[in-house]
Formats: structure tokens, C-alpha cells, sequence
């Protein structure tokens, strides 16, 4: 320091003034120097003292908080380098975490769509498998859209499969009709008169109408009696009374409308009942 002021006061300059350093070069090297003049090895110098040699005129409370600032800036430095690549790894894990439930939904989706296949494929097989049911379109519902029925032919009733007719087919079968072109009803329409509501089977090869009877021939229906009448047949049973009556098909060759009609629907004609070795 000595030796730089004396060579100030008889104007010389070094050329070594005008070499530029860092600040942290300046400031190492000034400790270092500083240290040896001291007989200390060590790395660091008072802010006072640092400041008095270099003869800065600034306060050391404007050194010391550039300082802490500067520290401030390499923590956070430090701090960013190391949660990036926690984070990095973070999300890795939840991209690991996405890739294998796209896989598990996809498993997941193939396996309902082949339950839906195999489902399909079998009620196709049932839907084959049945008896030779049809649709029928012919009777209109209440509101005037049209109702899907199953009908069956004539020709495939049996006693456990029947069909159900209304007074104008038993009459055309009985007169002759094909069999195979008369589309019965596959259930029991209703009690509406006029419905499909009498049961056709076939045994033996013959056709037969499955009914009711009361047997006494007298009973009272819509306020009135009717007595002594044996040859009475109803599409149902009728209440305790009645007993259940198979006829011919053949015996409705004559009959296109019915005797009694209930106030529910229920219709009924007369049909004499047949005598031992008819």
C-alpha cells in the first residue's frame, strides 16, 4: 500500500492499473495479501479493514448486505438445482402412473366388449332356437300405435304350445281353411269381444277348443238367467261353477258370433253336447 501511494505522488502510473478482474479475484486476492501481511493463512478479511485498503467509500452495512444478497442468489441456485430433478422424477412416476391405467382401462374395455359379443351371440342362438313365432301388426293398440305380436300357424299348436283364435278363424278352419295359412296369436289377447281369445290345440292330428262349461246349464250373467242350457261353452272360466269343456274344432263350422258376451269381454256360444256313439 505504501509503495503504491509513493509511486502516485511522483506520477507513475503501472500498466498492471489498467488490467481488469472480477470483483471476487479482487476481493480473494486482497484477503490473501492481507493474510500474509498478518502471518494467518486464511480466506476470508474484516468488511472494514477490505474496505480501507481498497479505499471504497461505501459503508460496510452497504457491503454486508450486498453480500447476504449475493449468498441469497447461490442458495436459491443450489436450492432450483436440486428440486429439479426431484420434480423431473415426479413426474415420470405419475407419466408410469397414466401409461399403466390407459393399459388397465383398455383391458378393462376389451373384456365388456366381449361379454357384450358372447351375449349377443347367444340370444341370437335362443332367438333361432324357438318355435315358429311370427309378427303380427294387424291389431292396433288403444292410442292407435301398432302392437307387435307373436303369432304361431295353425299348423305347429299342440297341447302344450296353443294358439289363440277369435270366432272367424275357428269358423274358416273349421270349414276347411289351410292350417298352415292361419296365423293364430301365441298368447291370450284380452277380453275384448271380438279378440283372440279362444285356445286352439292340436292331439292326435285333430284340432280341439279348450273352454268352460256350466255343466247344470243354468247361470245368471249380465242381470239375467239363463236356465236349463247344458250346451253353454266359454273362452273362460267363468267363476266357481264352471267346469272346463274341450270341443272338436269342427263343431263351429256354423257359429261366426257368440251367444252371451260378458260385461268383461268374456264370449260364449252353444254347442249341444254331443250323445254316447256320436
Amino acid at each position: 500500500m505504501l509503495q503504491h501511494e509513493q509511486e502516485e505522488q511522483r506520477g507513475y502510473v503501472s500498466p498492471i492499473s489498467n488490467l481488469r478482474v472480477t470483483p471476487s479475484e479482487l476481493a480473494q486476492a486482497v484477503a490473501a495479501i492481507e493474510s500474509r501481511r498478518e502471518g494467518i493463512e486464511q480466506d476470508t478479511i474484516a468488511i472494514g479493514d477490505a474496505i480501507e485498503q481498497l479505499g471504497l467509500r461505501v459503508s460496510p452495512q452497504d457491503v454486508y448486505s450486498e453480500i447476504q444478497r449475493q449468498q441469497n442468489v447461490k442458495r436459491e441456485a443450489a436450492t432450483a438445482a436440486v428440486v429439479v430433478p426431484a420434480v423431473t422424477a415426479k413426474r415420470g412416476f405419475r407419466f408410469r402412473n397414466f401409461v399403466l391405467s390407459c393399459v388397465i382401462v383398455g383391458s378393462l374395455m376389451l373384456n365388456l366388449l366381449a361379454i357384450l359379443a358372447f351375449a349377443r351371440s347367444s340370444s341370437r342362438s335362443v332367438e333361432y332356437s324357438r318355435p315358429a313365432y311370427s309378427v303380427n301388426t294387424e291389431y292396433p293398440a288403444i292410442e292407435g300405435s301398432p302392437v307387435v305380436e307373436e303369432t304361431i300357424r295353425t299348423s305347429d299348436v299342440t297341447e302344450t304350445r296353443p294358439g289363440f283364435a277369435n270366432l272367424y278363424q275357428l269358423h274358416e278352419l273349421a270349414n276347411g281353411a289351410d292350417p298352415n295359412e292361419i296365423m293364430l296369436r301365441a298368447k291370450d289377447a284380452g277380453l275384448q269381444s271380438g279378440d283372440s281369445q279362444w285356445e286352439v290345440y292340436k292331439l292326435g292330428g285333430q284340432y280341439f277348443v279348450r273352454g268352460y262349461t256350466y255343466p247344470e246349464g243354468t247361470f245368471h250373467l249380465n242381470d239375467s238367467w239363463t236356465k236349463n242350457d247344458t250346451s253353454n261353452v266359454f273362452s273362460h272360466f267363468m267363476d266357481n261353477k264352471t267346469v272346463p269343456r274341450t270341443v272338436p274344432l269342427k263343431d263351429f263350422t256354423t257359429i261366426l258370433n257368440p251367444k252371451w258376451t260378458t260385461l268383461g269381454g268374456k264370449e260364449g256360444v252353444q254347442i249341444p253336447l254331443q250323445k254316447k256313439g256320436d
